[in-house]
């Protein structure tokens, strides 16, 4: 794992990122996976996920 988010900004689907591991190390370029997970309101307690990759080039 290169780097976990907690979003709780309500108001706002966006989460900047400075494309630093947690060790604060620039990443490499390559090819990345992420794994997002949104966890419902209420009583329901849902759980949606979705799966992409991006890629970083220098």
């Amino acid at each position: 794992m290169v780097y976990e988010f907690e979003h709780d900004d309500e108001f706002s689907g966006n989460e900047w990122w400075d494309m630093r591991t947690v060790n604060n190390q620039e990443i490499a370029p390559g090819l990345y996976l992420y794994h997002i997970e949104k966890i419902g309101s209420g009583n329901e307690g849902t759980v949606e996920e979705v799966v992409g990759k991006f890629a970083v080039i220098r």
